[in-house]
């Protein structure tokens, strides 16, 4: 294999291959083997007083065997993961059933859980809205997008990936995005833990303590859910190496969508309208074939276990109007009796909302902060892995200009 390399002494180690080598193996000029390197997709060795540098054969011939052409473009085809499991219908946080975490942990233990982190309290609030912008926003969800935004720019680090920095920057985010919510009842304790404070903000209703609980297991069963589409967008933020509040905001923007933060909004609206035309609600659905709001879900088969378990929960709850349920009961076995579209979390969350007499946008503020906690550990996972992988190949089909 090393044929014509001198082996004067320094030497290069033994299982490495010349850039000159490696280039011929792998089919490509010496320049794209740089390239691999500036990607972060093969590491270099240089040698003192040899000019060049060796790349590790193993890795090497991964590559050949990817393929010259997915070299750069295929390292995150397959994303590796020890966060969650979606399995046979059933969700586990690092190998621990979601739906037990949530009649067993808080929320702050699940993150912890999450970041592989000794449990810790929130920090208070930063004070993000000196000039009274984001108060006057209309959505909640735009509020806790700009604060956390916001709190980046006053960010006392900004290039510490750190586990400790990471973590610390997280449960501020968490803590901040609370903070800037307007209360719509009783504020909580500034030292109490998340679902305490969250509840004032997203209802007006007093806060029982089956009520918190209510609510912080719904936030432990939406804290992460695999590779979501703002996950995603999380994890090639953290490839890019951006900051925490960096990887938080670009997954922000992802989850500002009808179809995917906003659902519980939409499944809501259908909720409220079939409490006064029930019949009209499903008749329409079922005669346009079209999936309705809060029924159905692209990764599981036949239940949703997290809507599963919060439906149970609301069922249960003292004080939660009979009428409400009856017609939550109706949609469900309505849609899923008839077509197989079953509830799933959005609207779990819909009932929650409507039942506790939450903000309209109540259930998208909850999944919108417990999503915090899941994109959090995924970037520290992230940030383990080599850099920029991500660099996807686009197929062009476009008009082609005159090339020779």
């Amino acid at each position: 294999m090393y044929d014509g390399v001198m082996t004067i002494e320094p030497t290069p180690p033994p299982d490495h291959l010349s850039t000159e080598q490696a280039a011929r193996v792998l089919g490509v000029k010496p320049e794209t083997i740089y390239a691999y390197v500036s990607r972060g997709v093969l590491p270099k060795v240089t040698v003192s007083g040899r000019r060049g540098s060796w790349f590790p054969a193993d890795l090497v011939e991964t590559l050949r065997s990817k393929g010259p052409r997915n070299a750069l473009t295929g390292m995150a085809e397959r994303i590796h993961t020890r966060v969650t499991l979606l399995h046979n219908d059933r969700l586990y946080y690092r190998g621990r059933e979601a739906v037990e975490l949530a009649d067993s942990s808080t929320f702050e233990q699940v993150c912890a859980l999450l970041w592989q982190s000794e449990p810790a309290p929130l920090p208070p609030p930063a004070a993000v809205d000196r000039g009274g912008l984001i108060a006057g926003m209309p959505r909640r969800l735009d509020m806790v997008r700009t604060s956390i935004a916001v709190l980046a720019g006053y960010a006392e680090v900004r290039g510490d990936l750190s586990a400790a920095a990471v973590t610390t920057a997280a449960r501020q985010a968490i803590s901040t995005a609370i903070g800037v919510l307007p209360l719509v009842g009783a504020a909580a304790e500034p030292d109490a833990p998340a679902a305490d404070r969250l509840w004032p903000a997203v209802t007006a209703l007093p806060a029982r303590r089956d009520r918190i609980r209510l609510l912080e297991a719904a936030m432990i069963l939406l804290a992460d859910h695999e590779l979501a589409s703002s996950t995603t967008a999380a994890r090639v933020a953290a490839g890019t190496r951006a900051d925490p509040y960096g990887v938080l905001t670009a997954a922000l923007g992802a989850m500002d969508s009808p179809a995917h933060g906003a659902a519980a909004s939409r499944a809501r609206r259908l909720l409220t309208q079939a409490v006064v035309d029930p019949a009209a609600v499903i008749s329409e659905y079922l005669a346009g074939e079209r999936q309705p709001p809060g029924f159905g879900q692209l990764i599981y088969t036949e239940r949703d276990p997290r809507a599963d378990f919060l439906l149970q929960r609301i069922a249960e709850l003292p004080g939660t109007d009979r009428g409400l349920l009856r017609t939550a009961r109706r949609l469900v076995e309505e849609f899923d009796g008839r077509r197989g579209w079953f509830p799933n979390s959005d609207f779990a969350l819909a009932l929650l909302g409507e039942a506790t007499g939450m903000v309209p946008d109540g259930g998208d503020v909850i999944f919108t902060i417990s999503r915090l906690a899941g994109w959090t550990a995924h970037a520290l996972e992230e940030y383990a892995e080599p850099p920029l992988r991500f660099r996807l190949h686009g197929l062009y089909v476009g008009e082609r200009p005159g090339l020779g």
